[in-house]
Formats: structure tokens, sequence, C-alpha cells
């Protein structure tokens, strides 16, 4: 049951039932009042019951996103899923690879450019920094991204920190003070 991730002992007899689990003392496990099975049997077992991707509701937890919006983006072809069966039922499935983040050098070489090129602006002297906490995101059109852009155009990478606070699950960004023209 500990291997299986099973909670009940029902859900084992049915496995047997199935054939998908065959005890190795089936004609007298009462003498002992108990079923053995091979360990091999149980870890071919394991495998066969592995998700064979991640379910809409991983990649919405993953994404920062909700179970509705992946659905969307399945239904606009913009996230490539498969259909596989998991547990008795019929489930959309995500490669994990799918989700991979890609290095600067692999969009470029996949023919990716830049929108616009950061420009190198003085040093801002005045003392102390604006601090800002964001919930982390890996949604690439979140509002928090589009913000760390709208700094990264006006203020430029000089004057600005970025801290991943892991532990809290939040993005810190640290500004020289600053007046923003930008009328959003």
């Amino acid at each position: 049951m500990e291997m299986l991730a099973v909670s009940s002992k029902k859900t084992i007899y049915t496995y047997i039932q199935q054939g998908k689990l065959n005890p190795i003392n089936k004609d007298d496990w009462h003498i002992e009042g108990r079923y053995e099975f091979d360990i091999e049997d149980v870890v071919q077992l394991q495998e066969d019951l592995r998700k064979p991707g991640l379910t809409t509701k991983e990649v919405a937890q993953q994404l920062d996103i909700s179970v509705t919006t992946v659905n969307k983006y399945i239904k606009q072809e913009l996230l490539p899923v498969f259909q596989a069966e998991y547990r008795g039922m019929n489930c959309y499935f995500v490669h994990v690879e799918e989700l991979e983040e890609l290095t600067l050098e692999e969009l470029i070489d996949q023919g990716f450019e830049a929108a616009y090129t950061i420009e190198s602006k003085k040093m801002i002297t005045k003392e102390g920094y604006a601090m800002f906490a964001f919930k982390q995101t890996a949604y690439a059109k979140s509002h928090l991204y589009k913000l760390v852009d709208l700094f990264y155009q006006y203020v430029s990478p000089t004057n600005m920190r970025i801290k991943p606070q892991e532990e809290k699950e939040q993005i810190l960004i640290e500004i020289k003070p600053v007046l923003l023209t930008e009328s959003s």
C-alpha cells in the first residue's frame, strides 16, 4: 500500500481482481492471513500507475494561473496536450518539457529577437531604495513582468536590484528613487 500510495486495502484487492497485481501466495494466503507480492510486480505496477505528464491543475499551479486559463490555452492550441488514461479516467496531460524555461541563448538560436535595447543610464545617487515585494509567477504575461519591464526601460538595471525570495515565494524589487513619467 505504501509503495503504491494507496490508503485502502480495497484498492489492492481491486488490483488483484483486475490482474494488475498477483500475490505469490494466492492459494495459501489464509495461513499467514495476508497476501505477499513479488517486489518486481509492485514496482512494475507503480510504473504503470505513474502519471504520464502534468495535469491541467498542476500546470495552472506551476504557471500561477487558473485551470480555466490553462483550458483556454489548450483550446487555442497554445499549450500542447495529449490524452491518456490515468487511474481509470481519460485525462489531458502536458509534457513537463513544455513548461521548461529556455535560456536567452536558446531563444536567440530559435530566431527570437529582443523587442528593444535596454539603455544603460547613469547611477542615481539619491540615498535608499523603494522596495516592492511581489508573489513569484511563471506566467510570462503577468503584470509583474510588465512592471519589471517598465522599470528596466525607465530606470535601467543600473538603478535597481531584483532578489528572488525562494522561502517566501516572492520577488523583491529595489529601485533607486526616481520619478516615472509613465501615465499607467
